[in-house]
């Protein structure tokens, strides 16, 4: 319980520690934050990148609870930790074998924010996703991931 007091002071120490770039690994390639199509405040683009950055990351980790512990609440009191490994394995494989990522656009929509992102797998193939993040005070929360179109193989 103390942790997710100290959570909101950590993110928010994080965020100023990063500065105008998001890291995007696994490559540890830059990307510069004006390179982002936004209207999003740039405390919620970073914030969101950030927590979206930190999930595609911990899909590299065999144990799925690192990757569920980015869902929203919301997610994860409709969706089990097996329902949310068997999403992934079965439709979402390529982020199970990242090779790199890059945010491309945060557009805010009432209490969400959608998010344009890349994915590049170990094959080489690239797919136009689209993340829906919820943010509840300082709480960032998966909402949904959608792969919207393969844009190359």
């Amino acid at each position: 319980m103390k942790l997710k007091l100290l959570y909101p002071v950590l993110i928010s120490l994080f965020l100023t520690s990063c500065g105008n770039t998001i890291q995007n690994s696994p490559g540890n390639q830059e990307q510069s934050l004006s390179e982002i199509s936004s209207t999003c405040q740039k405390e919620d683009l970073e914030g969101g990148a950030l927590w979206i950055k930190g999930q595609l990351e911990a899909f590299a980790d065999p144990d799925p609870r690192k990757a569920y512990g980015f869902a929203s609440d919301e997610f994860r009191s409709n969706n089990s930790l097996e329902q949310f490994a068997l999403i992934i394995s079965s439709g979402y494989s390529m982020l199970l074998n990242l090779d790199s990522f890059k945010i491309m656009s945060c557009e805010p929509s009432d209490n969400r924010f959608l998010f344009g992102v890349e994915i590049v797998d170990k094959e080489n193939s690239k797919f136009a996703m689209q993340y829906i993040l919820s943010k509840v005070g300082n709480t960032w929360g998966v909402e949904a991931a959608s792969v919207t179109q393969k844009l190359s193989a």
